[in-house]
């Protein structure tokens, strides 16, 4: 169908074909021209498309996993007796050492390489947008970041969280560990401080819409629902 017949359809038409296309094939025909790459990033489209998929694809899961310093993509079939590895190859290239999978959601897979560089990367079509550094870019040696994606329905934003746990001791006074936690939105390209506290404080991010996994581990698996943080003190 040529696209001078095919922008004459009604635009819901339109969404409700491309929404039940491949997601690898729209990443690919938006390189046709600017006319198809606009058609086929329209917000209504990605919406549709993942609303069509998700339920059509309701057995499958997604699990990308950060292994020998490298990304890959797994994809379980159906039946769960079959299971296809893919290498995250960007024409970019991103980084040489990626060390962990902060967490993923709708699809996005938020990765962050050794330099502490966090990005938000889509394994299907191998987009990405790099996360700036947050308001606590420098966390020593001591310190560490945990990271958690989320997508927030009433702004239609998806959002990173950033917990960073560092030590602020000069010279020969004693450390003071600092604990900052920090809402990045993809959709402002803002960072947004929600809490700094000198208490000893640590934590973990647990989502229903993006399983986020510990320090140790580079495993990230799809689920649905809420965003949620069980912490402590000490």
């Amino acid at each position: 169908m040529a696209m001078t017949k095919f922008e004459k359809l009604p635009e819901e038409i339109i969404v409700e074909i491309l929404s039940r296309l491949p997601a690898k094939l729209i990443g690919q025909s938006r390189c046709v021209s600017k006319q198809w790459c606009s058609i086929l990033s329209a917000p209504k489209l990605i919406k549709a498309h993942l609303t069509f998929h998700s339920h059509k694809y309701e057995e499958e899961k997604l699990i990308t996993v950060c292994r020998s310093q490298s990304l890959h993509a797994l994809t379980f079939n159906q039946n769960g007796n079959g299971v296809v590895s893919r290498k995250l190859d960007f024409q970019q290239q991103l980084s040489d050492n990626w060390v962990t999978v902060g967490g993923s959601c709708n699809g996005l897979v938020l990765a962050v390489n050794d330099k502490q560089i966090a990005f938000l990367i889509n394994p299907t079509t191998l987009e990405f947008h790099r996360i700036p550094d947050s308001a606590n870019a420098s966390i020593g040696h001591r310190g560490f970041r945990m990271y958690g994606l989320g997508y927030d329905v009433r702004s239609d934003d998806y959002k990173v969280v950033a917990l960073s746990y560092y030590a602020t001791g000069i010279d020969n006074t004693p450390d003071i560990f600092n604990t900052s936690v920090a809402v990045y939105s993809v959709r402002k390209g803002l960072w947004r401080r929600l809490l700094q506290s000198k208490e000893s404080l640590w934590g973990r991010l647990y989502s229903n819409d993006c399983a986020v996994p510990d320090r140790a581990s580079g495993v990230s698996v799809k689920r649905a629902g809420p965003l949620t943080w069980q912490m402590g003190f000490s």
